[in-house]
C-alpha cells in the first residue's frame, strides 16, 4: 500500500496484514523506530516514524491520552539523566502528563534500552502524572546503576507494567 492509504497501525514487519496496536481513542499516536525512523519525521506512522523516545515524548500534548508506540527491535542507549525531553538522544525523560509508552513484540523482540556511559542513566519520569509505561526492556551496562526507571514525587497514577530490568552482564548491575 502506498504512504497516505496504508493504516498507520499495520505492521510494516508482517507486510502489513495484521494490525498490531488498538486504535488511539483521545490524543495522538506516535511511532518510534531507530532503524527506520528520524527525528525529522512527522511520527505519525511507520513510513515516518521518529527514531528517539525522547524525542516523540516532546511531541505529546499533556492529558490528551496521547500514546507512543515503540517498534519490535527498537533498540536505544541512554547515557545521561535528562531533565526534559527534546532532541537530546542520549538521554530519556517523560516530562507529559497523561501518555502512554508502548513497546511492541515479545521475548527478544522487545524495544531495549541500554543504560552506559555514566552512572547515572535512567529513564526518568520527571513531575509527569498518570504515566503508563509497557512492554520495555530496560539493560544496565553500568557497574553501579542507581535506578533504571526513576519516578518523581509527582508521580502519581503512573503505572509500569511487563517491562523487564536486567544486567547487561556478571561484572554490570
Amino acid at each position: 500500500m502506498a504512504g497516505k492509504n496504508r493504516n498507520a497501525f499495520q505492521s510494516r514487519w508482517l507486510g502489513g496484514a495484521l494490525q498490531l496496536c488498538p486504535p488511539v481513542i483521545a490524543g495522538s499516536a506516535f511511532f518510534v523506530d531507530n532503524t527506520n525512523g528520524a527525528n525529522t519525521n512527522s511520527g505519525t506512522h511507520w513510513d515516518n516514524a521518529f527514531s528517539t523516545l525522547n524525542y516523540a515524548i516532546s511531541k505529546c500534548t499533556d492529558d490528551a491520552g496521547d500514546v507512543i508506540y515503540l517498534a519490535p527491535w527498537h533498540a536505544e542507549t541512554i547515557e545521561d539523566t535528562g531533565t526534559a525531553s527534546g532532541t537530546t538522544t542520549d538521554e530519556c525523560v517523560v516530562d507529559k502528563d497523561g501518555i502512554s509508552i508502548i513497546g511492541l513484540g515479545y521475548g527478544g523482540n522487545r524495544p531495549v534500552f541500554t543504560l552506559e556511559g555514566a552512572t547515572d542513566a535512567a529513564i526518568v519520569v520527571l513531575a509527569a502524572k498518570q504515566v503508563h509505561i509497557s512492554n520495555i526492556e530496560i539493560v544496565s551496562n553500568l557497574a553501579n546503576v542507581a535506578a533504571g526507571i526513576t519516578l518523581s514525587a509527582t508521580s502519581d497514577g503512573s503505572v509500569i507494567e511487563n517491562c523487564i530490568l536486567r544486567d547487561g552482564g556478571a561484572a554490570l548491575e
